[in-house]
């Protein structure tokens, strides 16, 4: 639910990063930075409390962590291209 959460700031955070991006990269790396950074504390919290870090924590923060090159990727020609033939 943690992680859900956390996933769920990306809109937050590029609507306050907005003005600051010059290019869509850019603008990725403004919003999946401090996603990130709060990822990496529920690791951190994980094996400060349990000496391990839960599966569920591994699975959500891939999850989280990998939101950012899905958005690069679905940019792509080879990607759009894809999904055309899809419709």
């Amino acid at each position: 639910m943690l992680l859900a959460t956390i996933g769920l700031l990306n809109p937050a955070i590029g609507r306050l990063t907005g003005p600051l991006a010059t290019d869509f990269s850019h603008f990725i790396v403004l919003i999946s930075a401090p996603t990130d950074a709060f990822v990496v504390l529920v690791v951190l919290y994980d094996i400060w409390t349990r000496r391990r870090v839960h599966p569920a924590t591994i699975w959500g923060g891939l999850a989280v962590l990998l939101l950012p090159f899905v958005l690069l990727i679905g940019r792509t020609p080879l990607w759009l291209a894809f999904a055309d033939r899809l419709l």
